[in-house]
């Protein structure tokens, strides 16, 4: 059979431009190879770890838990417009700190610790000690192994108090709809309430993993306070907290990167997105509802206050 000369043209034409589309189209748009690869990398550290000290979560960090409301104490500068008043009712129910809640005078119920400096850490944690002594410690395993990093700063932790978990991560850049993940984690039996596991859903950030955790735990009224998203700073930007922002180098508004997540121009979903969707799932499976603590959040008016 004789080939066309126009045939081979052509040919030729859509070869070039097939691969010319496969090195420029992304084969992996919604990033699930980050979610597999932080899985399973995460999971390796998490066997290092154990070796060290402290254990996987599981439900046995339930038995730390003394109400049916949960308070996660976030960064933002709305921690400021929390009343004396409030806080003595905060107290009474149970709290999770995480990252650099170390900074603020009030002890948490929980605190969830996620990596950065870890001479930094060591340094809050040796001034802290006392006041965290009897805290459980949730740590996100992704970052601390022996070979790469100091984990000395663990003997500050009592044994019976550390745990690790491992993050079912989506990346910030997944273009798939939140509710539809949410539905695809309860598919996989990741967010069942009252059942704890080490592999807790995450999506996009850490607000929304502590949210899933909460839940998983059995909690029916989960209050966001200091998520507040509006503008890179933190509570303590404020001039009370100089000494304290000074003495741990703490990251200033001007050099925080937290508004990324937040952003539609670079991401067709957003950490509120997230947030809400997550909201709407607890409350229409069990009746959970997810409030703000006061107004001064991006959260508002679509998640009702608490303190009003």
């Amino acid at each position: 059979m004789r080939i066309s000369k126009s045939y081979v043209l052509r040919y030729a034409k859509k070869r070039i431009y097939d691969q010319i589309k496969a090195r420029v189209v992304p084969t992996d748009k919604n990033k699930f190879s980050f979610t597999v690869d932080h899985l399973v990398n995460t999971e390796k550290n998490i066997q290092k770890l154990v070796q060290i000290k402290g254990k996987k979560l599981s439900d046995e960090i339930m038995h730390f838990k003394t109400s049916d409301t949960i308070f996660i104490l976030g960064s933002g500068p709305s921690i400021n417009d929390i009343r004396e008043e409030q806080w003595q009712y905060i107290s009474r129910h149970d709290t999770v700190g995480f990252n650099y809640w170390f900074a603020h005078n009030f002890v948490p119920t929980f605190y969830i610790m996620q990596g950065g400096k870890t001479k930094r850490f060591q340094k809050i944690l040796l001034d802290k000690k006392n006041d965290y002594k009897g805290v459980p410690f949730i740590i996100r395993g992704s970052w601390l192994t022996r070979d790469t990093v100091d984990v000395s700063f663990l003997d500050l932790i009592e044994s019976d108090k550390l745990y690790y978990i491992n993050e079912y991560a989506i990346h910030s850049e997944c273009n798939i709809e939140p509710n539809k993940l949410i539905n695809y984690f309860a598919a996989l039996n990741l967010l069942s309430e009252n059942k704890v596991h080490a592999n807790i859903p995450k999506l996009y950030a850490t607000v929304p993993m502590i949210m899933n955790l909460c839940y998983m735990m059995g909690y029916r009224k989960i209050v966001l306070c200091g998520i507040d998203m509006k503008d890179p700073s933190h509570f303590w930007d404020d001039p009370a907290y100089s000494v304290v922002r000074e003495k741990y180098d703490l990251v200033v508004s001007s050099n925080s990167n937290i508004m990324m997540l937040n952003d539609k121009k670079i991401k067709k979903y957003t950490v509120p997105d997230a947030i809400y969707a997550q909201s709407d799932y607890y409350k229409k499976k069990n009746g959970t509802q997810v409030y703000i603590a006061n107004k001064n959040t991006v959260l508002y008016p679509r998640l009702q206050v608490y303190f009003s």
